[in-house]
C-alpha cells in the first residue's frame, strides 16, 4: 500500500516536470532537458525598461527647467 502511494507521488512529480518541459519522456526513457533559461530575455527587457525610464527622466528634467525659467520670467515681469 505504501509502495503504491510512493509510486503515485513519483508519477505526479514526473507529470509536473513534463508539463513544465523540464524533462521529456519517450516510451519508458526519461531525459533531462533542464530549466528554462530566459536570463538574456529578462536582462534585455530590463535594459530596455531602464533606457525608457532614463528617457522619461530626461524629458521631465527638460520640462522642469522650462517651467522654472518661465516662472522666473513671470516673477521678474511682476516687479
Amino acid at each position: 500500500e505504501e509502495e503504491k502511494n510512493i509510486r503515485r507521488r513519483v508519477y505526479d512529480a514526473l507529470n509536473v516536470l513534463l508539463a513544465l518541459e523540464i524533462i521529456t519522456k519517450e516510451n519508458k526513457v526519461i531525459k533531462w532537458v533542464g530549466l528554462p533559461c530566459d536570463e538574456y530575455k529578462t536582462l534585455s527587457a530590463l535594459d530596455l525598461a531602464n533606457l525608457e525610464k532614463a528617457d522619461i527622466l530626461s524629458r521631465k528634467k527638460a520640462e522642469l527647467l522650462t517651467l522654472s525659467v518661465n516662472y522666473s520670467a513671470i516673477i521678474k515681469a511682476r516687479k
